[in-house]
């Protein structure tokens, strides 16, 4: 099978919560259960002075489809793009992507990113 094709898209073979095209797409493999997507979620104090939810993602350039990243301050309401605060490239066909939750966590009671992937 081709590594960077996840066949359907929304299965999930290995039954551990993530879709197979997100974790093709994130570079782990939905035949093994113990393969999971590495999403790291940290805060950051920027220049204004406000901390911020970031989200950063590794993904495999070769993988034809595309991702992005939503933010929510309720779970209910996904209408939000997360800010795309920094991309860099690496020279083995892979970028880290950095999001950025919109608004800083002073201003909100929660604070919830997902990650979306479609072909």
């Amino acid at each position: 099978t081709d590594a960077t094709d996840p066949g359907d898209p929304g299965a999930d073979s290995d039954r551990d919560g993530h879709p197979a095209l997100i974790e093709t797409l994130l570079m782990t493999s939905d035949e093994a259960g113990g393969s999971v997507p590495e999403i790291e979620m940290f805060f950051s104090t920027h220049l204004d002075g406000y901390d911020y939810l970031h989200l950063r993602v590794r993904r495999d350039l070769t993988v034809e489809a595309s991702l992005e990243v939503e933010a929510s301050p309720d779970l209910d309401d996904w209408t939000t793009p997360a800010i795309l605060y920094q991309r860099t490239r690496h020279g083995d066909l892979t970028e880290t992507l950095e999001f950025q939750f919109p608004d800083d966590v002073e201003s909100v009671d929660r604070a919830f990113m997902r990650i979306r992937a479609w072909r």
